[in-house]
């Protein structure tokens, strides 16, 4: 299921998804021979329009707030000092480029504000322990967290989920042996904003036994509803198509689930 999933977003990103449809655009070309009929045309104008409408809208920045805000909107932005106390911070990874043999330090990216806000909590004294998840943590969101003044023994890696199903999946099993099968244990589930309307999700459904509490950060759409829409977020932009192609992930993602995967 996982390279399933891997292969379905890969196929719905903006990118591939239009171009698929310039390739069958091509193709219509080809077997309607376009010079001999206007029903040919118009189907070969129809999915080449498609194709490069697609593309258009996911790469301004303006369609950020139509394609961010609905995944953001039913969280509130909250102090850490306000936070409810759990017995846990579980930071969902992402965010973090791995340190390796080219790099001296982890380097944040986008969603790096998840770790630290997982250090914000921490240092307001809302849990004992931080859980960063994900297959490369260990060498990721542990060493920002050190930086940031969390100490080691307070750190746990849960260096093995692929996805945000194998995350719930493993840090519950994680934190019942950690915490000596206490009886659904109250975590604090960081990610990003944007996310965290499918990570809630992916945690109530494989991870039961543990009492979720939403700690989103990185608000991206929400940022960007803070300032007046100028020319140039009408203009494509890469980092647009980046963040619009996360948000449509996350919307594949969540729906995907609750009707295939009941």
């Amino acid at each position: 299921m996982y390279y399933i999933n891997k292969i379905v977003f890969a196929l719905l990103n903006p990118v591939a998804f239009s171009l698929v449809l310039a390739i069958f655009a091509i193709f219509c070309a080809i077997v309607f021979d376009i010079e001999k009929g206007k029903s040919g045309r118009k189907i070969v104008f129809l999915f080449a329009f498609l194709s490069m409408g697609w593309l258009f809208f996911f790469s301004l920045p303006a369609s950020i707030r139509i394609t961010g805000l609905p995944l953001e909107k039913e969280y509130k932005i909250e102090n850490a000092s306000k936070s409810p106390s759990a017995d846990a911070i579980v930071v969902l990874g992402g965010g973090v480029y791995a340190k390796t043999n080219s790099l001296e330090y982890a380097e944040l990216q986008m969603g790096g504000d998840r770790v630290l806000h997982a250090a914000r909590l921490y240092k307001a004294g809302k849990a004992p322990l931080v859980i960063v998840s994900g297959c490369t943590e260990e060498r990721a969101g542990r060493l920002i967290l050190l930086e940031l003044g969390v100490p080691e023994e307070a750190i746990i890696a849960e260096n093995t989920s692929r996805n945000t199903e194998e995350n719930a999946k493993l840090t519950e099993e994680m934190l019942k042996e950690k915490l000596g099968g206490k009886a659904h244990p109250k975590i604090l589930l960081v990610t990003s904003a944007w996310h965290m309307r499918r990570s809630e999700y992916m945690f109530e459904k494989y991870a039961p036994d543990l009492e979720v509490i939403p700690a989103p950060c990185d608000w991206e759409a929400t940022c960007a509803i803070d300032r007046d829409l100028e020319f140039k977020d009408f203009l494509p932009s890469p980092d647009a198509l980046a963040q619009n192609s996360a948000y449509l992930k996350e919307l594949v993602g969540f729906w995907g689930y609750k009707i295939l995967r009941r």
